[in-house]
């Protein structure tokens, strides 16, 4: 759209009522604009003469076409572009796109303000927010118009807390919540003259939509769905025996040691084989815990390294499956294993990172208070073994601590070396909150057999 700069005025009104952003990007169509200042302005009607106003902090329109403006525009109807300072014989091209959908709609309405009265009542149902600008037909001096409440049009409409009065200059916005109303009213509390006020409403719907397709897995690995996220776990084993099975999937080998059943949660000490884990040191700095306490809630802390000196955490700990490296100096990793057990309880160990690698792997966790696990794959591989042909059998098994403890074998499977166990599923059979997960290698056939193994699944509401 061409537009005009010689003269200061509202040059353009565009429909953003049902959009959640509006992007502006405008170049020079004839001459140099750089003396033009345009702005885009909220308003709750598209004609020319209606109000409005600045949004929040001013936005100026680059005129150079050198950059894309982006406006959140949920809590208006109309944006306004208007050439606040004009520049003779100057033209430029705007170019406008909306993204997003929400729902709203705008209204009208006239209050005269010589005697106290009640407009017309317009329906609040569905909408969360109503904003509100009052136009005079001439200067207002004591009037004062207030916008109320009600269940129904039959009702006695009370006062918003706090009372919605208005700035009766046409250049101010009253906005205020309306999940409570059916009806909104507007009452003149305080008459005065010969004087009428114009409304300009805009009411945002309960319902606010977006017509782009998503992927909700996506969306939830994203970090975008409220109370749901996308979760990895792997470990490995690098030393399994014929004579040492069963054997978890853990750095630390052996039966994992991080699922106590008796006991209280503790503090954790976390240290390292080498020195050079420290906070000044070449190697791991800091290390960053992820554990649930003693009523199964997600809990981090990150703790400073102090070499082979063991640092106690600040908070307790029932469960800890998984630790990374945060910080670290020239080496760039963690110089030596670390390890991270219980204070007291020593022989509860929940981590042992090896030297160089910067992240546990541990192919075991516990369901967070609140939540469930929906499986989508588990994958299991023999990467190697004394022979060529080393096998292995293992089982996904779970334990019920809010059912007495109660263990279960949910899958049993077999993998050989070049040929890996996989399945998927649809998220299908949940598991509930506080329930341990792991995988124990039965049986290989070959001493020396490194078996790494991947669970991906999402954390759900319970």
């Amino acid at each position: 759209m061409i537009v005009d700069l010689t003269t200061a005025n509202t040059l353009y009104a565009i429909d953003v009522t049902n959009a959640r952003t509006l992007l502006i990007q405008c170049r020079p169509a004839s001459g140099d604009p750089s003396a033009a200042v345009v702005e885009a302005k909220r308003a709750f009607s598209g004609m020319p003469n209606s109000p409005s106003v600045s949004f929040p902090g001013t936005t100026t329109l680059d005129l150079s076409g050198e950059s894309i403006t982006t406006i959140d525009v949920t809590d208006t109807a109309w944006v306004h572009i208007v050439c606040t300072t004009a520049a003779s014989g100057i033209t430029v091209d705007i170019g406008t796109r909306t993204e997003g959908r929400v729902e709203g709609r705008t209204l009208q309405t006239r209050i005269g303000t010589d005697y106290t009265t009640l407009a017309d009542a317009v329906s609040a149902v569905g909408a969360y927010k109503a904003f509100v600008i009052a136009s005079p037909s001439a200067p207002v001096t004591t009037g004062v118009v207030e916008i109320k409440q009600s269940l129904d049009a039959g009702f006695t409409p009370v006062s918003f807390a706090p009372a919605a009065t208005l700035t009766l200059d046409g250049a101010t916005v009253r906005s205020m919540d309306t999940n409570t109303a059916g009806v909104l009213q507007a009452a003149c509390t305080t008459a005065q003259t010969g004087l009428e006020v114009d409304l300009y409403w805009y009411l945002r719907e309960e319902v606010e939509t977006d017509m782009t397709a998503k992927n909700f897995i996506i969306e939830t690995a994203a970090g975008r769905v409220d109370g749901y996220s996308s979760e990895r776990k792997f470990g490995r084993n690098v030393n399994i025996g014929t004579a040492t099975t069963p054997e978890d999937v853990w750095n630390g080998g052996g039966v994992y040691t991080g699922f106590p059943t008796t006991g209280a949660a503790e503090t954790v000490e976390v240290f390292s084989a080498s020195g050079n884990d420290t906070s000044a040191g070449t190697g791991a700095r800091t290390v960053q815990l992820f554990g649930l306490d003693a009523d199964y809630n997600e809990q981090t802390e990150t703790i400073t390294m102090n070499g082979t000196t063991p640092v106690t955490s600040s908070l307790t700990y029932w469960r800890l499956a998984r630790a990374r490296v945060l910080t670290v100096g020239s080496g760039q990793t963690n110089a030596g294993e670390i390890t991270i057990r219980h204070t007291t309880t020593t022989a509860n160990v929940f981590a042992v990172m090896p030297a160089a690698k910067g992240q546990t792997a541990i192919l075991a966790f516990t369901v967070p208070a609140g939540k469930k696990a929906l499986f989508s794959q588990i994958q299991m591989v023999v990467e190697g073994g004394s022979n060529s042909g080393a096998e292995m059998s293992f089982e996904f098994k779970i334990r019920d601590n809010s059912s007495a403890g109660v263990v279960r074998t949910l899958l049993y499977g077999f993998a050989s070396r070049g040929a890996p166990f996989v399945e998927q599923s649809a998220f299908t059979d949940p598991i509930g909150e506080k329930v341990d997960v792991w995988v124990t290698v039965t049986d290989v056939s070959s001493n020396g057999t490194i078996v790494s193994g991947d669970l991906q699944y999402m954390l759900v509401p319970a």
